[in-house]
């Protein structure tokens, strides 16, 4: 089992205890996200999915705990 996930759009989490590992592109490629905050992916812990140009975080898994 692969120690990363990308989170599912429109699920609730517990945004407090996610770890971010790293962002990736459309492709689920990583790629530096300079500028990026993971705070503009949620809304009342609501995750938005990936954004316009397809970058998304990716958490530890560990550390996903739904809300």
């Amino acid at each position: 089992m692969s120690e990363v996930r990308k989170l599912s759009a429109g699920q609730q989490y517990d945004v407090d205890s996610l770890e971010l590992a790293y962002w990736v592109d459309s492709h689920y490629r990583q790629t530096e996200a300079v500028g990026y905050h993971v705070a503009d992916y949620f809304e009342d812990g609501m995750f938005l999915g990936a954004d316009d140009y397809g970058i998304q975080p990716v958490f530890y898994r560990k550390s996903i705990v739904l809300a």
